[in-house]
């Protein structure tokens, strides 16, 4: 068996463990039929007398994931080539593989596609981008299941709010803490302005919001122990932090929270 063949059948046998035998075809009638497509290109080469360039396989994947696997076989990527036709310009779509011959680049079509609507393309163009990331999984949304909330809008505006003033410089930084000051600081002026609670429960509505994430802090960094440790240091902050609005020209400033017909008025 020369090498060409070889490779030929190597690659079809991947190619069946995949989606299996019935679903890969070589034949050479499905070849012919799969040479061609929409464009007039082809078709014009073949009124003309001249041979198209057949696929080496024709395969019917039957799911994202068995795509995934095709592409992570072949290093495949999204190829196209534009014709124009009484002033249009007409695109038609294969899977090709890049390789090198006699130190130049070169391109093989290993499946053409055809016309392909925008849709299509960027589902393409995510399979290949997935079949390159080893820990990358191809999903739908239907697979996708929420299993917890976590508040995030009022909180990324009342966290945006605390940015804009600057207040964490305020809170000068005394030697290596696993959370600093200024940040137990924010965590309660945020759950004061958006849903006021204990000190003590302060921490359980911090896991349940955005701020772990925003914020980059563990939940298990914000407990009780810390937060009762951080009260009397945020206390001798409090003059420096009156002076800090007073420069910002903010003498008060409330934000109101709607929920469920109730309001909530605080005033830093």
């Amino acid at each position: 068996m020369k090498h060409d063949q070889f490779l030929t059948e190597m690659i079809r046998s991947e190619l069946a463990e995949i989606v299996g035998q019935r679903y890969v075809s070589v034949g050479e009638s499905d070849k012919l039929v799969y040479s061609t497509d929409w464009a007039w290109m082809p078709q014009m080469w073949l009124d003309r007398g001249q041979s198209l360039r057949p696929p080496d396989y024709i395969v019917h994947p039957g799911s994202a994931e068995e795509i995934s696997e095709i592409m992570d076989i072949a290093k495949l990527h999204l190829h196209y080539r534009s014709s124009k036709y009484k002033g249009q310009t007409y695109r038609s779509y294969s899977l090709a593989r890049a390789y090198r011959r006699d130190g130049k680049n070169r391109k093989e079509i290993v499946l053409k596609l055809g016309k392909l609507s925008h849709e299509e393309i960027e589902r393409w163009r995510m399979a290949l981008r997935a079949a390159k990331e080893p820990g990358a999984v191809v999903t739908t949304l239907e697979d996708i299941a929420v299993r917890r909330h976590y508040a995030y809008l009022d909180v990324a505006v009342a966290n945006a709010l605390w940015d804009e003033w600057a207040l964490d410089g305020v809170f000068a930084k005394k030697g290596r803490r696993e959370l600093t000051v200024a940040s137990v600081a924010r965590i309660l002026a945020l759950n004061r302005c958006i849903d006021p609670a204990t000190k003590s429960q302060a921490t359980q509505w911090f896991d349940k919001t955005a701020l772990p994430y925003l914020l980059e802090v563990e939940p298990e960094r914000f407990n009780p122990s810390r937060v009762f440790r951080e009260l009397a240091v945020i206390e001798e902050h409090k003059e420096a932090l009156c002076k800090h609005l007073v420069v910002q020209s903010i003498l008060t400033y409330a934000l109101y929270y709607r929920l469920s017909g109730v309001y909530v008025c605080s005033a830093v």
